[in-house]
């Protein structure tokens, strides 16, 4: 099929429409392929959901029990100052770390975590 019939049979969709188009596609599977979502909504599905993101339209969430996880904490942690992003980094690097940010007040890291088992894996932090 040439450019010109393949762009005369995509779908003509006005942004409402493929934004709805999206949503109920990640609605069925939140994991679909930015290629099976531009098949579905028939537009480049990458772009339009990184501006659905950024004008928060959609949110990214996550049920961690579905994930395995049983218990989250969220831990403020005092560091030496210097010592802040290299402590930061190390702690995002653990698996059960969802999130890790500097802070300021008497913690300057926030952390957050999800274990399947608090007291076997809170330990390992």
């Amino acid at each position: 099929m040439d450019a010109a019939a393949q762009t005369a049979s995509a779908p003509s969709c006005t942004s409402p429409d493929v934004d709805t188009a999206l949503i109920a596609r990640l609605t069925e599977d939140g994991r679909a392929t930015y290629t099976n979502l531009a098949r579905c909504a028939g537009i480049t599905a990458r772009r339009r959901l990184e501006l659905l993101v950024q004008s928060q339209v959609l949110r990214q969430a996550t049920d961690l029990a579905l994930l395995g996880a049983q218990t989250e904490a969220l831990l403020w942690i005092s560091v030496r100052p210097g010592a802040v992003q290299e402590t930061a980094r190390t702690l995002s690097a653990h698996p059960h770390v969802r999130f890790c940010a500097a802070a300021t007040g008497p913690a300057n890291l926030v952390v957050a975590v999800a274990v399947a088992v608090a007291a076997a894996n809170l330990d390992a932090l």
